[in-house]
């Protein structure tokens, strides 16, 4: 069996995960206004659609990238 202290999980982690699974628990059985309101809910929604599109644009980024290599290569040949 293994310890928590062969875990070498900093004890404060462990605290904050605690804390985060019963501020979890709560808010999944109650609403606070002061966290679920209309602009948590507006920045929830806006961060979401931020990073199902970062992917696109990475990859549309380093698409780029690597096209403009090539063409420097070429260039750099050509000369």
């Amino acid at each position: 069996m293994i310890t928590f202290a062969e875990l070498h999980i900093p004890i404060e982690h462990f605290f904050y995960s605690l804390l985060f699974i019963v501020l979890t628990l709560i808010l999944s059985k109650h609403d606070f206004y002061f966290i679920v309101n209309k602009v948590t809910m507006l920045i929830g929604k806006l961060s979401f659609s931020m990073y199902l599109t970062h992917f696109f644009l990475l990859d549309l980024v380093k698409g780029m990238m690597n096209s403009e290599k090539v063409v420097l290569q070429e260039n750099a040949k050509m000369t």
